[in-house]
């Protein structure tokens, strides 16, 4: 009996030590996303830090962006960039996608593809600043190619009436930088349009060599009033004076890559491209009815 009494006393001076160890050893708890509380705390510290460089490299802007001297601003839109915070593309998004010298614009619209840590704001800024800088064709290239690079799919509607305007001469390497950029983005939605703009010289379009034959066999000048129906059609808002000229080798040899990285096949000509898309149109989630509508 004596000895149950003294297991017993033993164990009740134990039990705190043991529980006192476990409790020192165990895992702080978790919150509803799983990060312990320090964690969290560590990095609500971060952001507030973040912010505080943020708001403080605005202000610096503001003062230096008033300078009359374009690389004094330019100067200050590259410090700025360098601060990675929404608030920076909130004020990037201002005056210098708009300033009086398209230099500037086209220094802010390069640094747009370095904001990775929030693509969709600032694919949001590039897509309503692309056709607002359609006077500057430099301008809109940077701003089509970082939209590629940050693989922002929600301005299709905009890059294609960008690459619409291969008519007019300052416009053509536009229309390139889109077709690039298409293959960057590796969205097959951009295949039906890329289907209209292979046709759009004649259907004898010979890819291999870059070159575009158009079907003169048609009296009169019924071709061209067919063409320029198209165009109307398709582009009436852009009012182009004259049809489309032939589509430039260099936009051949893109539109030719870019099929290519979209499809994984290579086609003789426009009217193949046609075909294999039209059979694959469903696997690609796209409705073959609306190949000839893009």
């Amino acid at each position: 009996m004596k000895r149950l009494l003294v297991a017993l006393l033993a164990l009740m001076v134990l039990c705190p030590v043991v529980v006192a160890k476990e409790k020192k050893n165990a895992k702080p708890p978790a919150d509803e996303e799983g990060a312990p509380p320090e964690v969290d705390e560590a990095e609500a510290k971060r952001q507030k830090a973040l912010e505080l460089q943020a708001r403080t490299s605005i202000e610096i802007f503001r003062k230096e962006f008033k300078s009359k001297k374009q690389g004094v601003r330019i100067q200050a839109v590259f410090d700025l960039a360098r601060v990675k915070h929404d608030l920076v593309i909130d004020e990037l998004a201002k005056k210098p996608f708009y300033d009086r010298d398209p230099e500037v614009r086209d220094a802010t619209a390069q640094l747009f593809a370095e904001m990775t840590f929030n693509v969709e704001k600032a694919g949001e800024v590039l897509k309503k600043a692309l056709p607002k800088n359609e006077d500057y064709p430099e301008v809109q290239r940077s701003i089509i190619r970082s939209i590629g690079k940050l693989k922002y799919l929600d301005a299709l509607d905009e890059l294609k009436d960008a690459a619409a305007r291969l008519n007019e001469e300052k416009y053509k390497w536009v229309t390139v930088e889109v077709v690039r950029t298409f293959g960057e983005l590796e969205d097959p939605r951009c295949l039906p349009f890329l289907l209209w703009m292979s046709e759009y010289g004649g259907h004898a379009l010979k890819w291999s060599t870059g070159e575009v034959k158009v079907d003169k066999t048609r009296s009169g000048d019924a071709d061209q009033r067919e063409a320029e129906a198209k165009w109307k059609a398709k582009y009436g808002h852009i009012k182009p004076k004259k049809p489309p000229a032939p589509i430039i080798r260099e936009y051949m040899q893109e539109l030719q890559a870019t099929v290519k990285k979209l499809t994984g096949q290579e086609f003789r000509d426009a009217t193949a491209f046609r075909k294999w898309l039209e059979a694959n149109a469903e696997k690609l989630g796209l409705d073959p009815k609306a190949l000839d509508k893009d």
